[in-house]
């Protein structure tokens, strides 16, 4: 098991209750006694071994006894009228202290139901209980305090000082659990010369489940001397279960005798944990440690210390929920600034670049007359130059113009109605024709494309520019060139598992649908016949694929990237780098997403979405 510095900078796990198993669920402190009751009858079933220390009657005199022997009639009609009634199943209910068995000691009294029975659970009520603080003033102080407080930090940290103060332990601190089952010591009091933990972290594994399971309960722990022996029950067997009755709810039940052990290397001599919860998660802990010697805190400081816990949970629940509605106002904010400046970005892009236009034609008409009037004029040289110009102005009118094509396109609305792909794709076949004879590329169209809901005109220019590009990156001497879709049931992510599923039924010479990238195939595609089309209801997964030069993996995200080209400028036909740019504007206009696939040499294929 992970360790952490914990007590005085010994390696030992204190936060962690030792397995239920490691001990005996009926076993129980020495400092109190417990009395198994039978309903309705209210007679003694059971008693803890040292009834005879506490009440002065041994366990044999009270068993089968009238639970009115140790109490008193008075106490007993009280608790039949008012308390069973109630749900006890939860957890231990605190009682009036009374007095109890011979003696007439005064004892501070728990009660729950467990298997059906009563379980009481007697604590000597210590002299100084009632004189050490003013509940009801202490505690109207004490969160009067910490409503004044301003960070969760801070109201953790009144928390410590408070219960320290209500219950005279040595240290008390707040761990605060992370999502990952890690935890850290956020807060810390101290009331002598002890190591500091504050801020000490603790990894997931320094908490069992089994103690994990225990602090979810909401039961408060607690151990009033680490050198105490336990207490067996008598008798051993629950006359009514027919076994040893589980004591585990009981708050003065014993702890896992391996990890009193560890208390005790580490100086510990008595503990008391309660439990911290946000909208009823387990948030965290108060920790109490004692190292001077057993502390027993009271009830009225164990419920004080509760109440401190219950209202630091509901200041945590509404401190986080004030910071997510801010964080949340932020975000609004942001995205709102974020689309205005979009709007400004886009309306700046289209102001400029009609602002651009005039003075680069003015340069580009009067280099040409230059080139016309005084060639004859010029060196060589000269003439080179001015070429040179004539060349930059047109290649800058062209990038203010693709410029321009992009604020259009992520700023008009799109006119939305049912389209049908494979008109549009032969549409855009009709109109690169030129290019697709002079390429002698062949055109792939394994089956017809979908009907679906788009901008007519602009999935027109996804189609166009993904296959003139798939044309135009080719240096095979047998070009193609495959346009088609799939349901998006076939597993095509775009985490390039695709790409090796494809590469490995390549080897097994299996065709995959739609049928995979051979870089080398030269045969011509049989399409399929054609069917009856409908509007589809899922996401289809459209692709362009072609067997050219391919794209490098590292590039297939800059690649989108407006005015970014692979290749020299005049390679390939030139170009200023905007389409895929365009490209990806239309489809995520549409609510879509476009990857790649790709493999040197041999070809790439983009993939994209609609919606």
């Amino acid at each position: 098991m992970a360790r952490a510095n914990y007590i005085d900078g010994r390696s030992e796990d204190l936060i962690n209750i030792e397995e239920e198993s490691s001990r005996d669920p009926e076993s129980i402190q020495s400092h109190g006694a417990a009395i198994v009751i039978k309903e309705p009858e209210l007679t003694i079933l059971q008693v803890s071994a040292n009834t005879g220390p506490h009440f002065g009657f041994a366990p044999e005199e009270l068993l089968d006894q009238p639970l009115a022997l140790l109490l008193g009639d008075i106490e007993v009609e009280r608790l039949r009228d008012q308390l069973l009634s109630k749900d006890l199943d939860a957890a231990p209910h605190y009682l009036s202290a009374a007095r109890i068995g011979k003696g007439a000691r005064i004892f501070e009294l728990l009660l729950h139901r467990g298997q059906g029975m009563l379980i009481l659970e007697c604590e000597p009520m210590p002299d100084d209980a009632n004189a050490r603080f003013d509940l009801p003033a202490s505690l109207n102080s004490a969160i009067a305090r910490m409503r004044r407080s301003g960070s969760v930090g801070e109201v953790c940290q009144m928390v410590v000082d408070e219960a320290r103060r209500f219950t005279g332990f040595d240290r008390v601190m707040v761990y605060k659990f992370k999502k990952d089952g890690s935890g850290a010591v956020i807060a810390e009091s101290l009331g002598g010369d002890f190591k500091p933990c504050l801020g000490l972290h603790y990894p997931v594994s320094n908490i069992t489940q089994q103690a994990r399971a225990i602090y979810r309960s909401g039961r408060l722990l607690m151990k009033v001397d680490v050198n105490d022996q336990a207490v067996s029950m008598v008798p051993p067997v629950n006359p009514l279960a027919g076994a040893p009755l589980d004591m585990s709810c009981a708050v003065t039940r014993d702890l896992a005798p391996a990890y009193g052990a560890r208390l005790r290397k580490t100086g510990v001599t008595a503990l008391m944990f309660i439990l911290i919860t946000k909208n009823d998660r387990l948030w965290g802990l108060i920790m109490f440690y004692n190292h001077t010697g057993p502390k027993y805190a009271s009830h009225d400081s164990r419920m004080a210390c509760e109440l401190l816990a219950h209202y630091l949970s509901l200041r945590i629940a509404a401190k986080e929920e004030a910071e997510n509605l801010k964080h949340l106002a932020r975000v609004v904010k942001l995205n709102a600034e974020l689309e205005r400046s979009n709007i400004e970005l886009d309306s700046f892009a289209c102001v400029a670049s009609h602002d651009l236009k005039e003075p680069l034609r003015g340069i580009h008409r009067y280099s040409n007359f230059l080139m016309e009037d005084y060639a004859d004029k010029l060196d060589e040289a000269g003439v080179e130059k001015l070429q040179t110009l004539v060349n930059l102005a047109q290649r800058m009118e062209t990038l203010v113009d693709s410029l321009l094509h992009f604020s259009r396109v992520g700023g008009a609305d799109l006119a939305m109605r049912e389209v049908d792909l494979d008109e549009v794709v032969s549409k855009t076949l009709e109109i690169i024709s030129p290019r697709l004879q002079e390429s002698g590329a062949e055109i792939r169209r394994p089956q017809p494309l979908p009907i679906v809901r788009a901008d007519h005109a602009r999935v027109g220019e996804i189609f166009h520019n993904l296959i003139v590009n798939a044309i135009k990156y080719n240096d095979k001497p047998l070009k193609w060139v495959e346009i088609g879709w799939d349901e998006g049931g076939t597993g095509r992510r775009g985490d390039g598992e695709t790409g090796r599923q494809e590469e490995e039924a390549r080897g097994r010479e299996i065709t995959l649908s739609p049928a995979p990238l051979h870089p080398d195939a030269s045969a011509p595609l049989h399409s399929v016949a054609p069917s009856p089309r409908l509007p589809v209801a899922l996401s289809p997964i459209f692709y362009v694929r072609d067997n050219g030069i391919g794209i490098p993996e590292r590039h297939y995200e800059t690649i989108f990237d407006i005015f970014r080209r692979l290749h020299e400028r005049n390679e390939f036909g030139g170009g200023v780098g905007a389409g895929l740019t365009i490209v990806k504007k239309i489809v995520e206009r549409h609510n879509g997403r476009i990857w790649i696939e790709s493999r040197m040499g041999a070809g790439t294929t983009v993939y994209f979405t609609l919606g």
